[in-house]
């Protein structure tokens, strides 16, 4: 299926994890979300709980979230993964 909106989830500190599912999501015709691309787009005074109220919103828009290994160890992905499942998102 193409053009699924993707959410990525996982632990931000892990930046070469998120590149390379964003790649290997865009490789199979998906349009990935990455949202450590856009926090750091954003001025540095937003703070972690700023930054939540805006990856639910992406998550909202997107059509599944992808787990990345790890995510489970991360406070943030966990509650991002939470929020999804809410939502029924597609989890993948």
């Amino acid at each position: 299926m193409d053009n699924v909106k993707v959410y990525i989830c996982g632990d931000r500190e892990n930046r070469k994890q998120f590149r390379a599912a964003e790649k290997e999501l865009r490789d199979r015709g998906h349009i990935p979300i990455n949202p450590v691309r856009v926090m750091y787009a954003l001025p540095k005074e937003i703070n972690n709980a700023d930054f939540t109220v805006v990856a639910y919103e992406l998550i909202r828009i997107c059509d599944a979230v992808h787990v990345l290994d790890g995510a489970d160890k991360c406070l943030f992905a966990r509650m991002e993964l939470a929020h999804a499942k809410s939502m029924e998102k597609e989890i993948v």
